[in-house]
């Protein structure tokens, strides 16, 4: 059962575990595009090709975004709540 302290600070970690999480899955999918950028940009790899990497490379990255994005918002929140005494 959730209580309604739960449901607050869900919602106080919500929206930067969101933003994080998005930002930090771009970056490394971003980084592994770049690892090909030289074939790609010589037309040496088809459009569907590079989709399926980015497809197949989603996994493994959100693997290591979302330990990122659990730490970013959490110590986000912490100094919020610090502020307004709610801790």
């Amino acid at each position: 059962m959730i209580t309604s302290l739960d449901r607050y600070l869900l919602k106080e970690i919500f929206v930067p575990f969101l933003v994080v999480t998005i930002g930090a899955l771009l970056m490394i999918l971003a980084n592994t595009l770049i690892q090909y950028s030289t074939p790609i940009f010589h037309k040496e790899i088809p459009p569907s090709a590079i989709l399926q990497l980015i497809l197949y490379s989603t996994p493994p990255a959100i693997n290591l975004a979302l330990p990122i994005s659990v730490t970013i918002s959490a110590g986000l929140a912490t100094p919020r709540l610090t502020r307004e005494n709610e801790i």
